[in-house]
Order: structure tokens, then sequence, then C-alpha cells
């Protein structure tokens, strides 16, 4: 599989859709074992590898059990004996939380990351400013459509076979700052969501908020409300997706988009 790759603070643009991409409502991020899936389309049977780069996170956690089997088909998850203090709020996800799920094509290399952003970062920003550029792979159904997303999760590439991270109750949101490059881009944004419907593995987000927005090409702050969400271990404390993105044959171009400051609070 190729794997999209960090190299130096320099995106390298191989193709350049759309200056608008159509997106047709959104679409429910469903789990397999290690990947996702978006509806009428496939994903690689395989945990997404990490890229070594974007693991600058603290991600030990020793206490940290795995998923067990309860005798039957379902698996159970096994939560630590010595779970310590949970994380406090506010909190810098990507102080914790790595992005190490990538999903759709961007499991298949069409996803290219850097750590850093071309924008002026705005004052108080917190944690890694990210700057993503995806090249829709075309659909193998025609007429279909492309999408692409990306998890940070807890411990790094948790798909459901660890407790997640953690987190004390009362967050109320999650807010971040994000732009797109050209300007329209419609992105979809997501706090939880992990979990395996098969069962096979054993721990899962208990909640799910999203919201999906087009971006501008100044940093604007958006907020996913939270309040009400029941949480004690969260795998995926935040997630992108772009969604139904149509050709009408010419050659795609990358849509990209800086993300920064993404926070609990």
């Amino acid at each position: 599989m190729v794997r999209p790759q960090l190299s130096g603070f320099a995106l390298v643009f191989v193709w350049a859709c759309q200056v608008d991409p159509v997106y047709l409502g959104p679409v429910d991020i469903q789990q397999s074992h290690h990947v996702v899936t978006d509806a009428g389309f496939s994903a690689n049977d395989g945990a997404p590898a990490v890229d070594a780069a974007m693991t600058d996170a603290a991600l030990s956690d020793a206490q940290a059990g795995d998923a067990s089997l309860d005798g039957g088909t379902h698996a159970v998850c096994v939560l630590p004996t010595d779970a310590g203090a949970p994380t406090v709020l506010p909190m810098i996800v990507d102080q914790y939380f790595v992005p190490s799920g990538y999903a759709g094509d961007a499991a298949q290399g069409a996803l290219t990351a850097q750590p850093q952003c071309t924008l002026m970062r705005q004052p108080g920003a917190q944690g890694n400013c990210y700057t993503f550029s995806y090249t829709p792979a075309p659909s193998a159904v025609p007429g279909g459509a492309s999408w692409a997303g990306l998890f940070f999760q807890y411990p790094v590439s948790n798909w459901g076979g660890q407790p997640g991270r953690w987190i004390e109750p009362g967050a109320k949101r999650v807010t971040f700052l994000a732009a797109g490059a050209q300007g329209g881009e419609i992105v979809t944004f997501r706090a939880g969501g992990v979990r395996d419907p098969a069962g096979t593995l054993g721990c899962k987000d208990d909640f799910t908020r999203e919201m999906t927005v087009r971006l501008t090409t100044d940093f604007q702050r958006y907020e996913i409300d939270l309040q009400g969400a029941s949480y004690t271990r969260v795998i995926s404390a935040f997630s992108w997706k772009i969604s139904r993105v149509l050709f009408s044959g010419q050659t795609p171009q990358p849509i990209s988009f800086s993300l920064d400051d993404i926070r609990w609070e």
C-alpha cells in the first residue's frame, strides 16, 4: 500500500477539482475492523499505518488495557485497573490524540499532510497547525463519489482494540480553526464516532457529534456542540471528512485546507 508521507516542510501539489466540490449531504462514517467505509464504497481491510512525523504527542499509556472476547463473537472493552486521573479540561487535542486514522482515499495514499501552516496563526493558538491536501481518486463506480477522512486517535491507530483516553466529564464544545486554500471547500468535522458494528473490537466511542461547513480562505473558528454528550474514554476526539466529491470528466485537483488550535473545552 502506498502511504502518504510527511517530508520536510513543503507540500507538493502533484494534481491541483472543482473549486467547489459537490457535497450531497452528510454521509455516516461506518466502522469495519480497522478502516472506515462510505456508503457504496469499500476500503482496504487493514490498519492504516501511521506517519512517524505525526506521532510526537504523548502517546504512551502503559495502563491501557486491550479488548478481549467474552467467550462468544463479541469483544469486551477491558479498562485498566489503575487508570490514574482523567485528562483535565480544557484539553489541546493533539497533545494526546494523533492524526493516525487514515480512511477512504486517504488510506490509499491520496492525502498529504504537514504539521505546519502557511497562514499566520491566530494569537493564543496551541498545538500543531496542519495543512492537508486531498487528491480525490476517481471512483470505480461510474458517476460515483470519492471521499477521504482522518481521525485523531488515542492510542495511535486505535479503531477500538483498546480503550480511549479518559477525559473528565463536562466538556461543552470542541473548538478549532479551519481555512480553505481556495475557499468553498466543504468539510465535515466530527468528535467521537469510532465503533465496530461487527462487535469484534470491544471498545468504542459512546457519542458522535458533527458539523459540515464551507470554508473561507481565512481562519474561522468553528464549534462542535458537546453539551449532553456522554463519554468517559474517548478514542477519537476529533476527525474530518470530505465526502461526495463528484467529477465531470476533468482531472481531479487537490482539495486543500488548514486546521489549527483544536481543543475540548
